[in-house]
């Protein structure tokens, strides 16, 4: 992952409104991951905490690990390869505190190859994931929807809240 990261931090660094603080947990890396990180640490302008696995723990307990560790009222996740826009968590924000009861916050995201270049598709449009389908999501059967259709989001492109979280864990 270390050929993303750069760009992947760059982009968190410099958001319109930036995040209270950035969680980062390796997770055992064979490569230069956790040296760039903690270069990248040194000299940045966000708070980084950076947490190295001693074993590999598999993507989905690392997130868990990361979003145990999470702080803040919003947590946001990424993979090492997410380059995010540079209003997304002011976006996400401000959808969330229109919306006190809401737990989770989503969003479509483009798809792009390793080059960074857009495919001219985002993830919605490749899951075929009609604006029918997505207004539904908004009515009582909605939930239901998410079960039947798949995974129709990523943790690259929402968001919950620590209570969210706490509760989910």
């Amino acid at each position: 992952g270390e050929r993303y990261l750069t760009e992947q931090l760059d982009s968190i660094a410099m958001q319109t409104r930036p995040p209270d603080e950035l969680v980062i947990v390796d997770d055992h890396s064979s490569d230069n991951t956790p040296e760039l990180l903690r270069d990248y640490a040194r000299t940045s302008p966000l708070s980084i905490h950076i947490h190295e696995n001693k074993t590999n723990l598999g993507y989905k307990a690392n997130f868990l690990k990361a979003l145990g560790l999470g702080t803040g009222d919003l947590l946001f996740l990424a993979d090492q390869d997410d380059v995010w826009a540079p209003e997304k968590v002011a976006v996400f924000a401000c959808v969330f505190a229109r919306n006190p009861k809401a737990a989770v916050v989503y969003s479509d995201s483009h798809l792009v190859d390793s080059g960074g270049r857009c495919l001219g598709s985002t993830l919605w449009q490749s899951l075929r994931f009609c604006t029918q389908e997505q207004a539904r999501l908004q009515s009582a059967s909605g939930f239901e929807l998410c079960f039947r259709r798949g995974n129709l989001f990523c943790g690259c492109s929402m968001a919950l809240t620590r209570r969210f979280r706490d509760t989910a864990l």
